[in-house]
């Protein structure tokens, strides 16, 4: 089944699976028989001769990635799918490290050779989101008609263009035609194409799948950041890009091949599409409740806004309300905390309620720092630590948790036959507000810190309300949405 280079291809993805396992255990999820089964297997999976050995001992239900690649459909696929999370794991980390992340250390370096003030070189989240909007809904029709995977491939070649164009940068115009490029590739590189390769392949178990990859990308800053500032000891921020977009080259692209070969991408459409001579009876067809695209495409462009703008602006906020400088930082810090944790703990325990019902316990808790921080400047008092800090858990829960029920609404209420293009058309709204929000949000709090977090409260507690009229809507073959069972 395997030749000898893709055995080398998959020899790593073994370590992934042992992390999976400590995850487990680390959740309370696996006892250490469990540990002992679960490591065992991976040694059994090492030993890649002829075919991947299956797992022999009954499945359980707690969560693994050798668990998930035993109860996806056998006929998708070649490799396990715990292979195939894994390898998504990596290349997708590494897409998320080397995009707008990239910035967070190489922003300065690059204004400072290229001439730029901060606001301009962090104005590549504008042109980046912009030119990804533009190309969303191609991206999502094209991952439904030949296959998610066979998009990652080329939207890695794109972006490693991208960041050799960025290397050769001369000006303003240079740089922003380099973010450009990226913002072209973004749908086929990292989200769109993604998410619809995990709901082409899992199916009914997407959300948990990417649960686990969005827990894993969400690290992306705290692999690159390290290794970049350690690359500036020997080289500049130009060699660094070039280092980067030569990487994508030799190791996420021929890893993305071999998954969209492995995949068979035509393969797996073919299997979701019914055939010519199978004929649909009404009761059989799933009818999703009339308004909703239109309900979540106004949640998505306002917790999307909600996302990056507070990602991009929340220690100002929060110096502007009284804290020092480093206190803010410090406080702002615990964000990322908090969106780690909840997506560990949605993964684990978040099989007990359905999408519908997590989105409105999402919603409903999003407002609440942006109300605690409202009331406290009204008042007028200067912000403590300890109610900033809690600001930032409080926000970064529930925002973690929203990323992650985005891709798994969509499927929930419309099924994976046309995932992608719906995706792709929700993307296109969510990534305009994402272009053009951070800008607005900075002016207002310039003006008026009160002002600005008025805006920022009056937005989430819309998406509160739009979700809740969501779950009522009227099922037409159940009383509300919330009732409806997942769309196949």
């Amino acid at each position: 089944m395997f030749g000898p280079w893709q055995r080398q291809m998959i020899s790593f993805w073994p370590c992934f699976i042992a992390a999976s396992a400590a995850f487990q255990q680390l959740s309370g999820m696996a006892s250490p028989r469990r540990m002992g089964s679960v490591l065992g297997t991976t040694s059994r999976f090492c030993r890649v001769s002829r075919r991947i050995v299956p797992a022999s001992q009954p499945r359980r239900k707690g969560l693994s990635l050798m668990q998930l690649r035993e109860d996806a459909p056998r006929d998708l696929t070649r490799l396990g799918r715990g292979a195939v999370l894994a390898a998504l794991m990596a290349t997708q980390t590494f897409g998320w490290g080397t995009s707008l992340a990239l910035l967070g250390v190489l922003g300065q370096p690059i204004g400072d050779d290229l001439g730029l003030s901060a606001g301009v070189v962090f104005s590549a989240a504008v042109v980046l989101y912009g030119c990804a909007a533009l190309c969303a809904p191609l991206a999502g029709r094209l991952a439904d008609r030949i296959g998610g995977a066979w998009l990652l491939a080329p939207g890695a070649v794109l972006g490693a263009a991208s960041l050799a164009l960025l290397s050769q940068a001369q000006g303003v115009l240079g740089y922003f035609v380099a973010w450009g490029l990226q913002g072209l590739a973004f749908h086929f590189m990292l989200m769109t194409a993604c998410y619809t390769t995990i709901a082409q392949v899992w199916r009914d178990r997407a959300r948990r799948v990417i649960g686990l990859l969005t827990l894993a990308t969400g690290l992306c800053a705290t692999v690159i950041w390290p290794l970049t500032e350690f690359l500036q000891g020997f080289m500049d921020w130009r060699g660094i890009c070039l280092l980067y977009a030569a990487a994508t080259l030799c190791a996420v692209v021929p890893i993305n091949l071999v998954l969209a070969f492995t995949l068979r991408g035509r393969a797996v459409l073919t299997a979701m599409t019914p055939q010519p001579d199978q004929v649909l009876s009404e009761e059989s067809v799933h009818r999703p409740p009339e308004g909703s695209f239109r309900l979540l495409a106004v949640i998505f462009a306002f917790s999307a806004a909600i996302g990056n703008a507070v990602g991009i602006l929340m220690i100002d906020i929060l110096y502007g309300l009284g804290l020092s400088r480093s206190e803010a930082v410090h406080a702002a810090s615990l964000i990322g905390i908090a969106f780690l944790v909840a997506r560990g703990a949605e993964i684990a325990f978040g099989n007990r309620l359905d999408p519908i019902r997590m989105t409105l316990l999402v919603f409903g808790t999003l407002p609440v720092p942006f109300l605690l921080l409202l009331g406290w400047a009204v008042v007028g008092a200067a912000l403590p630590f300890w109610l900033a800090a809690l600001a930032a858990l409080a926000y970064g829960a529930p925002q973690g948790l929203a990323g992650l029920m985005r891709p798994a609404l969509v499927q929930h209420i419309f099924g994976t036959r046309g995932y992608g293009s719906r995706l792709g058309r929700l993307s296109r709204v969510s990534d305009a507000a994402s272009a053009v929000t951070p800008a607005l949000l900075a002016t207002l709090l310039a003006q008026s810190p009160l002002l600005g977090l008025a805006v920022i409260a009056a937005m989430a507690l819309s998406c509160f309300i739009l979700a809740w009229r969501l779950a009522r809507l009227p099922c037409p073959d159940h009383v509300t949405l919330k009732e409806c069972p997942p769309c196949p």
